[in-house]
């Protein structure tokens, strides 16, 4: 399949590419990395860019002023002469576009009229009045390359007047005042958002994001026990080194070591089981806390009251842990005389309310509706595919997920051999899935792994804008849903 073009927001992960942009097109001021955090923090919604098999073709930087202000081109000279976000006016009513940069081999028209068509997107969901950009060009430029019908738009080889072409294709006009200074060195493009309502504020809330690491683990022979709690702790010590908040690991992890079990009838692998178990949630405490990160774990089997349960679990990094036990039983466990759960636990963290997930019950949507009904933001869903059919059940499903309930959802699959009949042949393609809508790229994904490759994927998550989806979206399906036809009941308290 070849790349394709993505309009979305900027992230905290394409700060190397928006550095390389920079550098491509020569900008005067050094892009910093904490200048870039911060655009994404005060104002998300302004940083704007199109992306090509992950490099940046086109990017927006851009902060919140007042229009009052601004009449002409020398008080945006004069107030932004460096284009700082630190000059971002958080009760502004108009964008000020102070970064724009592209990429002269990839940039095409429809790149350009699209990525800016996503900021004019922003601007009336915001309710804002106008976006201003400062072009290097004169008047009399702007007008000759307006007057190019959109079939000659082939004889502009140059990109910067591609991109000076589609802003005036998309309503972008000089700035026009009486008094307005001459300027044939500098120009203000404006566009007007003809749909803004006068005394109607929409929130423009702080933007947190969040990282966390999914790891798509090889189930590949290992020497002992303490070989595999190294291989663990290597991802654990990546991700915070990238300052990850959360891990994810794939379901049936501590099974690894089922190579090494005395070999014997259904109770001796039960107690081989049960004493991995014990020993990985001791581990993974500690780890957890040495690295201060929450590790979420999948497939871990417990004895609760002289019960086999399959547990997903967080190991929190302030010592806590947290247990959801499998709804729906596999095959697997049925064959284990594993007891199915049946209450669902919505985790309550800093950064995110979280719930995780047991592979198998990601199939049912009513566990995840219920979950998201009950305050989950990002669902977890350690998972184990025994072939090609089973990894494409759990990403479809995975995207449905998030798209239904307006949700981050995450899943982590392991590949290799697991040594048991059912998953001889591991299949995996971890992912990081979100709604798919304005502030999230178009097809949904965050971050996504190579299919069967040892790897892992990183990406932020901020729950602000899982909020502003929900209420101010294309559709606003979650909370649309008609409570007084049909709802979802859960018999056990919860």
């Amino acid at each position: 399949m070849y790349p394709v073009k993505k309009y979305r927001s900027l992230y905290i992960e394409d700060f190397l590419s928006y550095k390389k942009l920079a550098g491509l097109q020569q900008v005067p001021k050094p892009v910093s990395r904490q200048d870039y955090e911060n655009s994404l923090i005060f104002f998300p919604e302004g940083q704007i860019c199109c992306a090509y098999s992950n490099e940046l073709v086109l990017a927006f930087s851009s902060f919140l002023v007042n229009s009052a202000y601004y009449k002409k081109t020398d008080d945006f000279i004069r107030d932004f002469p460096n284009g700082y976000i630190s000059e971002h006016t958080r009760d502004g009513d108009s964008i000020f576009i102070y970064n724009w940069m592209l990429n002269n081999e990839y940039l095409d028209y429809t790149c350009a009229r699209e990525t800016l068509s996503q900021l004019k997107k922003s601007v009336c969901k915001l309710n804002l009045k106008n976006i201003y950009i400062i072009v290097d060009t004169p008047k009399s430029r702007l007008v000759e390359l307006d007057l190019i019908p959109e079939d000659d738009i082939g004889q502009l080889n140059d990109s910067t007047e591609l991109f000076l072409k589609a802003l005036l294709s998309e309503n972008f006009a000089p700035l026009h005042s009486p008094d307005d200074i001459v300027n044939d060195i500098e120009v203000v493009l404006e566009w007007k958002n003809y749909n803004y309502k006068e005394n109607i504020v929409i929130a423009k809330s702080s933007y947190k994001p969040v990282k966390m690491c999914v790891v798509q683990y090889n189930f590949k022979p290992v020497a002992n026990y303490d070989r595999f709690l190294e291989q663990c702790r290597y991802y654990i010590s990546l991700a915070a080194s990238h300052k990850s908040r959360l891990i994810l690991f794939p379901e049936y992890l501590p099974l690894h070591n089922k190579q090494h079990f005395a070999e014997g009838k259904q109770n001796s692998f039960i107690k081989n089981v049960l004493e991995i178990t014990g020993r990985v949630t001791h581990d993974f405490i500690q780890l957890a806390k040495k690295f201060n990160i929450d590790v979420a774990v999948g497939g871990i089997i417990n004895k609760i009251e002289n019960r086999l349960t399959v547990s997903s679990m967080l190991f929190c990094a302030n010592g806590n842990t947290e247990r959801q036990d499998k709804i729906h039983l596999g095959n697997f466990e049925k064959g284990q005389n594993i007891t199915a759960g049946n209450r669902l636990n919505v985790i309550t963290t800093e950064y995110a309310n979280l719930a995780l997930v047991c592979g198998y019950d990601l199939l049912f949507p009513e566990v995840i509706r219920k979950l998201a009904e009950n305050g989950a933001q990002i669902i977890l869903s350690p998972f184990a595919a025994g072939d090609a059919y089973a990894l494409e059940r759990y990403k479809t499903v995975a995207a449905a997920r998030a798209i239904e309930n307006q949700i981050f959802v995450a899943g982590a699959g392991g590949i290799g051999n697991l040594q048991l009949p059912e998953y001889q042949s591991m299949q995996a393609g971890s992912f990081i899935f979100t709604p798919v809508d304005l502030h999230f790229s178009a097809d949904g994904v965050l971050s996504e792994a190579e299919e069967n490759t040892e790897t892992v994927v990183m990406g932020s998550v901020d729950i602000d804008l899982l909020r502003k989806t929900r209420q101010l979206g294309s559709v606003t399906n979650f909370v649309d849903k008609r409570n007084d036809l049909y709802n979802t009941q859960w018999t056990t308290d919860l």
